[in-house]
């Protein structure tokens, strides 16, 4: 719970500094774009980190949380419940790197969001 009211709190941040830099940078009261993307930069490894771990553990944890509920609520056959779950692990092996690779893309995009802007003010 702690690390998601973090995860919470630091993307709000993330996105505050964000738009803040972008103004700054607009009204060229800070020239200095290259520290802002550097600290942009940092900002996003933060929540890479923060947020892949939350997501790579919610993906791992749904195949269990699924058996559990498939056994309380007696919804198939015990052959059917395995062919669900063997399911998990396939989807698991494309999605965590998918996810993976949709947070840090997005994270670059707007530090390079942020660079295009700043090379077409000065």
């Amino acid at each position: 719970r702690t690390l998601l009211m973090f995860n919470f709190i630091f993307s709000n941040i993330t996105i505050l500094y964000f738009i803040i830099a972008v103004i700054l940078t607009v009204c060229k009261i800070s020239t200095n774009s290259i520290m802002q993307a550097f600290i942009l930069l940092m900002l996003a490894l933060i929540q890479f980190a923060v947020r892949g771990y939350l997501e790579i553990d919610a993906m791992i944890k749904s195949k269990y949380l699924a058996k559990e509920y498939m056994e309380e609520k007696n919804l198939c056959t015990e052959e059917e419940k395995e062919k669900l779950l063997n399911q998990y692990d396939k989807i698991n092996k494309m999605g965590i790197p998918f996810t993976l690779d949709h947070l840090i893309s997005n994270s670059l995009i707007k530090i390079i969001i942020f660079l295009i802007i700043s090379i077409i003010v000065k």
